[in-house]
């Protein structure tokens, strides 16, 4: 992110109106939950909210990450990799910042 930050300061009319998504790959919540419980030797699980809301309806928070528990995020790295941004990896991002 930094990167991006940077590459955007120095040339702000390249980036004009650039709406870049900071993504170094496209992973599910399912995946990075196992990349950190890997990476970071314990156990790290996604819970379930509640499943309606007061009316009995299905919550829409719930709707969505269910769904994005079990598919990738709608990330695209390859837009930051097309302006020359560096990107990197769940895996690589958790090995630096193990708690």
């Amino acid at each position: 992110m930094a990167a991006a930050a940077a590459a955007a300061f120095a040339d702000p009319a390249y980036f004009h109106t650039v709406e870049l998504e900071l993504a170094g790959e496209v992973r599910s919540l399912r995946d990075v939950a196992e990349i950190l419980s890997a990476a970071w030797g314990r156990t790290i699980t996604l819970s379930a909210p509640p499943a309606t809301t007061d009316d009995g309806l299905p919550a829409p928070f719930v709707v969505s990450q269910t769904y994005l528990s079990a598919r990738p995020a709608p990330a695209r790295p390859e837009y930051a990799k097309a302006f020359g941004l560096p990107v990197t990896t769940v895996e690589v991002w958790a090995r630096v910042t193990r708690p």
